[in-house]
């Protein structure tokens, strides 16, 4: 069973940062569709009140309390899509509404495709605190941790301008509002 789309010029591949990730087997230009994901829709307090392993809790958060999981309540994860994507600091890919990840600039053959999870999460007060996770991506650009508030740092939000994740993008702009009142 498939949960997402994933563009026929992508193949899952060992992944220069971490485990597996999808890599370019053809050219892609700047703003190309590379996977519209889905998945079971759950709130985050269904997830928060569960006591299931650590690697069950690979979500894909697409509003504020809101995360698609590659899996339903009682089952095992099925990782694809999305799933299958690696963080880095420097990425190549981005968003255009909430489960559509696209080309940010030309990607040539053997790239492997990245976004920075910054532009898609949003740590809240409903959900059990995060522990921020190490960043492998070795770019030199790189924050070292990856967190929940990473939206929040003014150079990734201009570095990543139309590429945020949609819930995200209404963040930004509230906590702009927020602060000139």
């Amino acid at each position: 069973m498939k949960l997402s789309w994933v563009n026929p010029a992508l193949s899952l591949q060992e992944s220069q940062i971490e485990g597996t990730g999808y890599t370019t087997t053809s050219p892609v230009k700047k703003d190309e569709i590379l996977i519209v994901q889905s998945g079971q829709c759950i709130h985050i307090s269904e997830i928060d009140s569960q006591s299931k392993a650590p690697e069950w809790y690979t979500g894909f958060q697409i509003e504020t309390s809101v995360y698609y999981y590659p899996h339903t309540i009682e089952e095992k994860p099925l990782l694809e899509g999305i799933f299958r994507i690696n963080h880095s600091c420097e990425p190549n890919a981005g968003f255009s509404g909430q489960i559509t990840l696209v080309a940010m600039r030309d990607i040539a053959v053997g790239e492997e495709i990245t976004y920075d999870y910054a532009m898609t999460d949003i740590e809240t007060a409903l959900e059990a605190p995060w522990t921020p996770e190490q960043c492998l991506c070795k770019k030199e650009s790189c924050r070292s941790l990856i967190t929940g508030d990473d939206w929040k740092i003014p150079e990734l939000q201009i570095r990543y301008a139309g590429y945020f994740s949609a819930h995200v993008t209404k963040a930004i702009n509230d906590n702009l509002l927020n602060a000139r009142l």
